[in-house]
């Protein structure tokens, strides 16, 4: 078992060996262990976004983002080794699957992106052709696409290779919208914890300012017991329903 990974710190395990049984040997003595999982502090993602309506429709985001551990990996395997313009393109693809009249303005990541440390961060600015039916596209959204639901299956919710299985994620946005211009409704308070994890989306409305806060943990270590599916898929079914955010205006 190879316990490195290029894009991750020497004191992180990679992803796919957390939980794995070792048999660990030394001198007199041998054993056999699991192998740690991370906790949610130590898989983050952060954002502060800033984001702009205008009267056309036309939105205009700014969006700062540090992610740790095996979420910096990520992006430090996805990006490390493209030329410039093939960075511009993959970041374009990514956020071309939500907003498709997307236009990236700019894209720069630090140069932790050529080290393995545990931290990096990265910023990006794009305009987007909107309607007064904004849909927010949290990052890191769940959707019920995610966890399929197919009827041969007994047990539908796969977390294999999510995002959302262990994990802290975080986000902070300011959406600006024209004067004159008001939401006809704002968003309920979502506050939940269970035995999975816990999640926070709330938001206040400032003049023609909308103010929001997402904030993910996930807890999900170990494979689920039929006992606890019920409760698990409610908790991620409430996460996806939250996250659905559109936002309708109207003019006066």
């Amino acid at each position: 078992m190879d316990l490195t990974d290029n894009d991750l710190s020497a004191f992180s395990l990679p992803k796919d060996d957390q939980g794995a049984m070792a048999l660990v040997i030394r001198p007199g003595a041998c054993a056999v262990m699991e192998l740690p999982f991370d906790s949610a502090s130590q898989r983050t993602k952060k954002r502060a976004l800033t984001q702009r309506l205008d009267t056309n429709g036309l939105l205009t985001e700014r969006a700062q983002n540090v992610r740790t551990g095996v979420f910096a990996a990520q992006y430090r395997r996805m990006f490390r080794f493209l030329s410039e313009e093939k960075k511009q393109a993959a970041m374009r693809q990514i956020l071309g699957r939500l907003y498709p009249d997307m236009t990236l303005k700019k894209f720069d990541i630090d140069s932790a992106l050529n080290t393995a440390g545990d931290t990096l961060g990265y910023t990006y600015e794009f305009t987007a052709k909107n309607a007064a039916i904004f849909a927010l596209h949290v990052p890191d959204q769940v959707e019920p696409s995610e966890y399929p639901m197919e009827e041969k299956r007994n047990f539908p919710v796969d977390l294999f290779q999510t995002d959302y299985d262990v994990g802290h994620q975080e986000t902070r946005g300011e959406l600006t919208f024209p004067r004159g211009w008001r939401p006809i409704t704002l968003p309920r308070k979502v506050s939940i914890s269970s035995e999975f994890g816990s999640y926070l989306f709330e938001f206040e409305q400032k003049g023609n300012r909308l103010l929001y806060h997402r904030k993910a943990v996930f807890t999900i270590l170990r494979q689920i017991p039929v006992g606890d599916y019920a409760r698990l898929k409610d908790f991620l079914n409430t996460v996806a329903k939250s996250d659905a955010v559109q936002l309708l205006f109207f003019t006066h």
